[in-house]
């Protein structure tokens, strides 16, 4: 990470003595504030730390492999006789000449020119030591030996006479890889309070070069903290890791959208932050929102979705313990301008995303969550939750929100008809009236009857029986009025409700507690297979007996509306299996669940699969010489003029000699059959056109001649075939 510095004066005017701050390192003091005091987290700094250092080592490396993290056994390593935790990479390893520098030096980073790298501060690597007295460093690397170069001349006494004589002064140039070798150390604190590292192994190897840093941990509560900080910093990174013989896994986090600026995520029981994150390199650091003063309306409680502000390396400043942010002046002013971004992008998100709806019905329905900043929609898909779980965040509601160009509503007012809310409660019948139909997503899932026909307990029975929670009647204030009729039309139209009437529904006799009939028929909108366009033509149909009747000459394709146009193939089909003697219907996905899932009605594809199957094998068996045939005559047909054809046949590749005119077929049985056909016919075309191209040339120039009538071009062509 590059560090900042300020720029500060040195030349002071009028001072007669200076002298520079220095750090007294013959004490342990600045040691233990440095490797101990400074974090409250301890365990969290060894394991955000030594992993973002193993991640480091991967990407200078360019590394496509994983960091590895693994809780090792006690008798599995180095005979340690207790828990550890392994984190390893394989980037270039660490050579003896830069130890020193890495491990034993406080404040020395080679990572300070770079964004690309995490750390910058030169502490990371001695947070082991906040946590234990000890641990383990293996490291794999190519020795270096050090190649000298000539630079300039240095002075040198003579030590017996004096005599000042100038030499050659050698620098080392660069270090020249020798040999791979596995280093073995171990970190620990002695009675100095510093600590040393200590060398006990160095052999040859031509294992992978890498460093894997192997710390002790104290208990067995301990290891269920390593387990969830290392999943806490590490499971949103951008890079591969993974986690051996963990207890706990990592949460599967699900994304609910996500940019180059933002991941909005749907928590889990193992993702539980309670407020807004900043991710900055994919480590996530809690916003301080009495640090920067934002509107933090999303991530709360009662939010089943996170906010992630996404930030890069060096965008924001990091305290020295590197366990939160410093909020300086131009951080605050990042993380603001970001989420005023956020609120404009959650602006065009909401818009876009209700546009994109399949039916306005479902645009409506999200529009009433947004504009209430409501989070009470159960199991929404997870944009939808998101966008409804963050609608606060925007400041306003939605005004012009539309679906094709059509205003989104939040409630339809019936002036005409009252809407009663049909539920049950301890075996009693329960009718809310009300006015004002509400958009949300339990009446929209709502079974609709027309209300021809008195409230009927007996007839509400079948609604029961089905399991259903509550449905509506739409009652007419007057069954024969024209304005009743056109409101109730454009209610169903306008959001494509389907509905029933509700003198359909069976009356059940000792419905209050005796035993009756599940009712075995029911009336329904469906629509005609035969268009593929949006121009539909819709018709109600009553299906008899849907608890036994045969379906098995009936199939269904089943659509989320019936104004949903469908596939050009999907239409080819179902009218193909009308014409082998079914009757195949277009029908809403919910009224196929409701009515038929328990019944013979197949899915067209299944029976056109099989039927198309039987229809091909049968066309290979009775029509493979015919069409052979045919594709022969029409190959040749193509190529020469086929008036001539007794007068060169000759001259004609073997296989084409007995060619004959024969009778038209059609292409469907053309497309079934050359699929089992092995002849290559454009080959044998191209044979064709060489020979009376280039073998035979004065034949096809003859043939394709209008200077002459066709008799004399044919007797031309006989007394040059003599020739020849």
């Amino acid at each position: 990470m590059i560090t900042k510095h300020d720029n500060f004066q040195d030349s002071i005017v009028g001072a007669d003595y200076s002298e520079s701050f220095s750090i007294d390192t013959e004490t342990d003091v600045i040691f233990d504030i440095l490797r101990n005091s400074m974090y409250k987290d301890k365990i969290g700094a060894v394991c955000r730390e030594i992993a973002s250092n193993s991640r480091d080592a991967n990407r200078e490396s360019n590394s496509d492999k994983p960091v590895e993290i693994e809780i090792i056994s006690p008798n599995k390593l180095l005979s340690l006789g207790h828990l550890s935790i392994s984190f390893k990479d394989y980037g270039t390893g660490i050579s003896p000449n830069k130890m020193s520098d890495i491990f034993l030096k406080y404040g020395v980073s080679d990572k300070r020119n770079t964004n690309k790298l995490t750390g910058g501060f030169g502490l990371g690597s001695k947070t082991p030591f906040c946590y234990n007295d000890t641990f383990t460093v293996i490291t794999v690397a190519d020795f270096a030996k050090p190649v000298f170069k000539e630079e300039g001349t240095e002075r040198k006494v003579d030590p017996v006479t004096d005599v000042v004589t100038l030499v050659p002064r050698y620098v080392i140039d660069y270090y020249k890889p020798s040999e791979r070798r596995k280093y073995k150390y171990t970190a620990m604190l002695d009675s100095s309070g510093k600590g040393k590292m200590v060398l006990f192994n160095n052999e040859l190897t031509k294992e992978e070069t890498g460093t894997q840093i192997i710390v002790p941990i104290k208990t067995a509560s301990d290891r269920y903290e390593f387990e969830t900080k290392v999943l806490k910093y590490t499971q949103t990174w951008r890079e591969e890791v993974t986690y051996s013989n963990f207890v706990y896994s990592p949460a599967v986090l699900e994304v609910a959208y996500e940019d180059t600026d933002v991941i909005i995520i749907y928590k889990t029981d193992s993702y539980q932050y309670t407020t807004m994150q900043l991710l900055i390199d994919g480590i996530p650091y809690p916003l301080d929102t009495e640090a920067v003063k934002v509107k933090d309306t999303v991530g709360r409680s009662n939010s089943n979705y996170l906010t992630v502000l996404k930030f890069e390396t060096g965008d924001l400043a990091i305290s020295a313990n590197r366990e939160s942010v410093q909020y300086d002046e131009e951080t605050c002013a990042s993380i603001v301008e970001k989420t005023d971004a956020l609120k404009v992008k959650l602006d065009k998100l909401t818009k876009s995303h209700v546009a994109e709806q399949d039916t306005y019905l479902d645009a409506c329905v999200i529009s009433y969550y947004v504009n209430r900043a409501s989070s009470q929609m159960a199991n929404p898909p997870a944009l939808t939750g998101a966008i409804i779980a963050h609608s606060k965040s925007v400041g306003h509601k939605f005004k012009n929100l539309t679906w094709k160009r059509i205003p989104t509503v939040d409630k339809f007012q019936f002036k005409h008809h009252t809407a009663y809310h049909v539920t049950q409660k301890n075996g009693q019948n329960k009718y809310e009236p009300v006015r004002e139909f509400h958009l949300n997503a339990l009446n929209a899932n709502s079974l609709i009857y027309y209300g021809d026909a008195r409230k009927n307990s007996a007839r509400n029975a079948n609604i029961w029986e089905d399991e259903h929670k509550s449905f509506y009647i739409i009652k007419p204030d007057n069954l024969d009025s024209k304005e009743g009729i056109h409101e109730f039309m454009d209610f169903i139209f306008t959001f494509d409700i389907d509905f029933n009437l509700y003198s359909d529904l069976k009356v059940v006799k000792n419905a209050s507690g005796g035993a009756y009939q599940k009712k075995s028929y029911v009336t329904l909108n469906i629509r005609d297979a035969y268009d593929n366009k949006n121009l539909v033509k819709l018709e109600r149909k009553t299906f008899l007996d849907t608890n036994g009747e045969d379906f098995n000459k009936t199939v269904y394709l089943a659509v989320g509306y019936l104004g949903k146009g469908i596939r050009r193939t999907e239409g080819k089909e179902l009218r193909w299996l009308e014409s082998r003697g079914y009757e195949a219907i277009v029908i809403r996905q919910q009224d196929y669940n409701n009515w038929f899932s328990n019944t013979g009605m197949q899915h067209y594809k299944d029976i056109y699969d099989i039927e198309r199957a039987a229809y091909e094998k049968k066309i290979i068996d009775d029509q493979i010489e015919a069409v052979e045939a045919y594709l022969l005559y029409y190959t040749v047909k193509d190529t020469i003029d086929f008036r001539f054809i007794d007068s060169i046949r000759s001259l004609l590749p073997k296989s084409a000699s007995n060619v004959q005119k024969v009778a038209y077929i059609d292409s469907d049985t053309i497309d079934i059959v050359k699929k089992e056909l092995k002849f290559n016919y454009d080959g044998l075309e191209a044979k064709i056109k060489r020979i009376f191209g280039e073998q035979y040339p004065l034949v096809g120039i003859i043939m394709s001649s209008y200077k002459f009538t066709h008799l004399k071009r044919v007797q031309i062509l006989e007394n040059y075939l003599k020739t020849i």
